[in-house]
């Protein structure tokens, strides 16, 4: 049950990293900016800078993310964790016994598969378009990749009941009694 495990605690640290609003400012800094700030010469522009970053009074002040932007980011990758631990609960809830249990349990694990690898899309996406240090967010992708190997081994492991079905399905086909 390592998968549960992990997918549980990555779910836990995404969201933590989350709450850290990406390692960037949530809103626009209370600090006014001069107005025509983006056309300034470069000369003018760099002491500005360097002022605000010798008094820890604005970072880069060019690159605000607004509030709406960080909002889609946050819950998408909520709904994409939450999904993640949904489809493994509900697969590793059935034990099959029959074919078509067995058919079910395959499609809630591929489609646990598959969500990893979307929220490793999205991570990937936020880290192009955020202004996000590669070395907050590479722990994360890989969590999802070392997920994605465990649900696959889960998956594979899983065979021996498809074999089971096959043979009891091939033995019908004979008339042997089962």
């Amino acid at each position: 049950m390592e998968f549960f495990a992990n997918a549980v605690r990555m779910r836990r640290e995404i969201t933590m990293m989350l709450l850290r609003n990406f390692g960037c400012k949530e809103r626009a800094r209370d600090l006014k900016l001069p107005h025509g700030l983006k056309i300034m010469n470069g000369a003018d522009r760099d002491a500005l800078l360097e002022i605000l970053d010798r008094w820890n009074a604005g970072g880069d002040v060019l690159v605000q993310y607004p509030q709406w932007l960080l909002s889609r980011f946050r819950e998408s990758l909520l709904q994409l964790l939450r999904d993640l631990v949904m489809h493994i609960t509900a697969a590793n809830s059935i034990y099959p016994t029959m074919l078509i249990e067995a058919e079910e349990r395959r499609l809630l694990q591929n489609k646990a598969i598959c969500t990893c690898e979307c929220l490793l899309q999205e991570l990937n996406y936020i880290a192009d378009v955020l202004p996000v240090d590669a070395n907050k967010i590479q722990p994360y992708i890989y969590m999802c990749d070392r997920e994605v190997q465990l649900l696959k081994g889960w998956r594979k492991s899983d065979n021996k009941f498809f074999r089971r079905f096959r043979q009891q399905i091939a033995g019908k086909e004979e008339g042997r009694p089962l």
